[in-house]
């Protein structure tokens, strides 16, 4: 069987599959073709594929979940072929391994465990990530213990499975009064901060009343200013309409009393001219009668005496002149 085993591979895995009938004869025959059966598929596929650290995380976490060592006895294939199915639909990508391949890597990871070589393989990931895997390779050691034949490890898995459980419950009630006084503290954290921002609320909007009231009254100010500005213009413009007008009237009376004083003085002009033509023939008739036949001849007071050079009307003349010279 050995024998057929190297040299067909898989060819001779599908038959040792099928004998039901060597299940019910004798179980240890089962669990060495089981065996077998894992190593030849071990070996083909470690050919193909590597097992990732992310990987190894993601099963470890599913192991947990299916607990496949807690199945009864037949069904445990059917335990690793749902965590080969649950790994394959994992997003983005899935892990594409059988069920057969994942049991033979739970098997190596728990030897690794064993020896404690498991953060050597965990060469990428956060420390939380390798942390928890840390953790979840603890509990999968002591479930796979409790399987054991020997009464003296299951009893050791078992105490290890109850005090990892007790260590849990405490973990997780701590875990909840810790959460419990966050919330609390949390709650009163939220509570001063939501006051605290309802008072820059209310003196915001207390603020803005302020701004609008003040704004209201500039407005006002501004308004009146602008009447003021308005009926003070107005009232300046009438000012200079009323000056202008004063103005006009004042020159329209001194250019009247200009007009009227020149007529006055041509009236008086004319007066004076009229009065000293009259004297001025006056004048002349008494020299004429004056220088008659009666008198002293020619050098006496002939027309030499009383010539234009006397009292004729070269003098008049003067006369006139001086009375101009002086209305003027």
């Amino acid at each position: 069987m050995s024998r057929e085993l190297e040299v067909r591979g898989s060819t001779v895995v599908e038959e040792l599959l099928v004998v039901p009938t060597v299940v019910e004869v004798d179980e240890e025959k089962v669990e060495v073709v089981d065996e077998k059966v894992e190593e030849v598929l071990e070996a083909q596929e470690s050919k193909k594929f590597k097992w990732q650290p992310w990987q190894d995380r993601l099963l470890a976490k599913q192991v947990l979940s299916e607990d496949p060592f807690g199945s009864a006895r037949g069904q445990t294939m059917k335990s690793w072929e749902a965590i080969s199915d649950a790994l394959a639909l994992i997003k983005p990508v899935g892990i594409m391994r059988s069920g057969i391949a994942c049991k033979s890597r739970c098997g190596a990871l728990i030897k690794a465990h064993k020896a404690k070589n498991s953060l050597s393989l965990q060469k990428t990931g956060t420390d939380e990530e390798v942390s928890n895997y840390t953790r979840d390779m603890d509990e999968i050691l002591i479930r796979s213990e409790q399987q054991a034949r020997d009464p003296a490890i299951k009893a050791e898995a078992k105490r290890k499975l109850e005090k990892l459980e007790d260590d849990g419950k405490k973990i997780r009630d701590e875990a909840m009064r810790g959460q419990a006084k966050l919330d609390s503290v949390g709650k009163e954290k939220a509570t001063k901060k939501r006051q605290k921002r309802n008072n820059e609320l209310q003196a915001l909007q207390d603020l803005s009343e302020q701004l609008k009231e003040q704004e209201v009254e500039e407005k006002a100010l501004l308004e009146t200013m602008r009447k003021e500005e308005s009926e003070f213009r107005t009232t300046l413009l009438q000012q200079s309409q009323r000056t202008e007008a004063s103005m006009n009237l004042l020159v329209a009376e001194l250019q009247r009393d200009r007009e009227n004083r020149a007529q006055e003085h041509r009236e008086l002009l004319l007066a004076l001219l009229a009065t000293a033509q009259r004297q001025g023939s006056g004048s002349s008739s008494s020299g004429l009668s004056s220088s008659g036949p009666s008198g002293s001849g020619p050098s006496g007071s002939g027309p030499s005496g009383s010539g234009p050079s006397g009292s004729g009307p070269s003098g008049s003349g003067s006369s006139a002149s001086s009375s101009l010279g002086i209305w003027k």
